[in-house]
């Protein structure tokens, strides 16, 4: 999911790596005793805040309000998980299992909230673009990528090369007039642009 940064409020080394496993995209920030930004923090960035319920409510309500302030857009996802341990004994494996039978949960939550975001910008017409013609491989490569998926899956779903890919997201940067893809992705969720032109296409093979 590009755009978004990830942290986790817990001291739970086992609910980090259990997390860490299963949505094995997110970079997921483990925040201790000091309040951690992530890299994609500023005046733009949406930051998906995983909180583990144990943790002191104080400390919760502290670090919710400083990344409040730090991102344009935050978005709480509320950890219940009753047991744990911070040693490896017979209950902390329990924990472990207990934890990844749940984790469908909480990716279910992101793509929940990665939705809600693309959608954000569904209301805005692309009036600065209307030159601009992409193919329609063009725009679906586009609109996987804005999804969030990586040139390696992009290139999977249509069974070519990453080069193949790669090459039309170049394509898709030089129409619009910038010079890599980052900015031209940052632009256009930034402006709220062009979602609504590519989110109606179906794959073009």
């Amino acid at each position: 999911m590009q755009g978004c940064s990830y942290i986790l409020l817990s001291k739970d080394l086992y609910l980090h790596s259990g997390l860490d496993n299963i949505a094995q995209s997110l970079s997921l920030i483990k925040v201790d005793d000091d309040p951690l930004v992530s890299p994609a923090s500023g005046a733009n960035g949406r930051l998906i805040f995983f909180i583990d319920s144990r943790f002191p409510r104080h400390f919760i309500d502290l670090w919710a309000h400083i990344y409040n302030a730090i991102y344009a857009q935050m978005y709480p996802v509320l950890i219940n998980l009753s047991t744990g341990s911070t040693t490896p004994s017979g209950r902390a494996r329990r924990f472990l299992i207990d934890a990844h039978q749940e984790m469908g949960i909480f990716k279910g939550e992101i793509s929940r909230i990665y939705d809600a975001i693309l959608h954000s910008v569904d209301t805005v017409a692309l009036s600065d673009f209307n030159d601009v013609q992409l193919t329609p491989r063009e725009k679906y490569v586009l609109y996987l990528s804005m999804k969030g998926l990586s040139v390696h899956r992009i290139a999977e779903i249509y069974q070519c090369s990453e080069k193949a890919v790669y090459s039309h997201r170049n394509n898709i940067v030089k129409k619009f007039g910038f010079n890599n893809f980052n900015k031209l992705y940052g632009y256009l969720l930034r402006n709220k642009m062009l979602y609504s032109l590519i989110k109606s296409n179906k794959p073009y093979v």
